[in-house]
């Protein structure tokens, strides 16, 4: 998201090469790929069998301390633990995909603006 807006504010500054801002879209583009792998092992590990068997057991995730009274309650078992790894991901997807179309479209947007200069008033469509 700061890449986007640091494109957008490109928009604003005279004298920014329309090159620059296309850049920084391919940035944002290569940077998208390991984003979205993140959530697609997310998803293969808890989908697993290995991951389902650990979401079922009803152990806590670390040794209770005396000390520590949220454990006491049952809060940190590999059951609750595994519904939070799914959630998680589900979020990472929900937003991944408006995060990359801002970016995109930001990009797009910026390098328009950039080149609207370029652009002939005889009625010839360039491309």
């Amino acid at each position: 998201m700061i890449l986007t807006v640091l494109e957008l504010c490109c928009i604003l500054i005279p004298g920014i090469p329309p090159n620059l801002i296309f850049a920084a879209n391919g940035c944002i583009v290569c940077l998208g790929t390991p984003l979205l792998a993140g959530p697609i092992l997310s998803a293969v590990r808890a989908g697993s069998d290995l991951g389902t068997a650990c979401t079922l057991n009803l152990s806590y995730t670390y040794v209770p301390d005396l000390k520590n009274t949220a454990v006491q309650d049952g809060s940190h078992t590999f059951l609750t633990d595994g519904a939070l790894l799914r959630l998680l991901m589900i979020v990472q997807f929900v937003f991944f995909c408006p995060m990359q179309c801002c970016a995109i479209c930001g990009g797009a947007i910026g390098y328009t603006v950039c080149n609207i200069p370029k652009f002939g008033g005889d009625d010839f469509n360039r491309v």
